[in-house]
């Protein structure tokens, strides 16, 4: 249901867009933001106001596409690193080669890397300690909860995009449709590099378990 009344936290959107400006972050950082993100769609989806005001779309979109290549950057950083740390499975598989290439949504191969290269794109993710509950996990385990719950995060997310492009669209007012193609085209990229994401990381889990 949707609010007549806005009650959004725009400010927090300024403090995320700041943030994720930033060339280096820890992963632990990036699924803090993409928390508080996911959280931020939902309410921006429910505001009649700001659901399809140009200047909060286009803060929106930039903030997503942003994320997407934090998540990436995250999913290269471990496998880089549990490659690294699991010799065996890394002669196997090769460096980041995966065994079979799922199909995509739109019918193409996922590719064995994320479609934008993260080392490229001024985004980098550095490891940090990750805890179950109180309790530290490190090494190999550690860098196999962060796919884990990337898998979450990245699945969380696109729920959220798709929920607010429905809405959106009905939203936009007749003589804004104009726009509408523009942030189609930004929305289609983010989907479908999350996509991509989401298959590597489960095919590459799969991989791990059969290692």
């Amino acid at each position: 249901m949707q609010s007549t009344n806005c009650n959004c936290p725009l400010n927090n959107l300024q403090r995320m867009s700041a943030t994720l400006g930033k060339e280096c972050l820890p992963v632990d950082k990036i699924l803090q933001i993409g928390s508080e993100f996911c959280a931020q769609l939902q309410t921006t989806t429910e505001c009649d106001t700001c659901v399809a005001t140009k200047r909060v779309c286009n803060t929106l979109s930039q903030i997503t596409l942003r994320l997407i290549c934090f998540y990436e950057a995250a999913y290269v950083d471990a496998v880089d690193n549990l490659s690294s740390d699991v010799s065996t499975s890394s002669s196997s598989r090769g460096s980041n080669s995966l065994p079979t290439t799922p199909l995509s949504s739109h019918g193409g191969a996922y590719s064995p890397a994320p479609s934008t290269n993260p080392r490229g794109s001024g985004c980098k993710s550095v490891a940090r300690e990750m805890k179950l509950g109180e309790m530290p996990i490190e090494g190999t385990e550690g860098r196999l909860l962060v796919r884990v719950v990337l898998v979450d995060a990245c699945l969380s997310l696109n729920e959220k995009i798709q929920d607010w492009k429905a809405v959106m669209e009905e939203a936009l007012e007749v003589e804004d449709k104009q726009y509408l193609s523009q942030y189609n085209a930004v929305i289609g990229r983010c989907l479908d590099r999350l996509a991509n994401l989401i298959g590597l990381l489960r095919l590459d889990s799969v991989s791990t378990e059969r290692s």
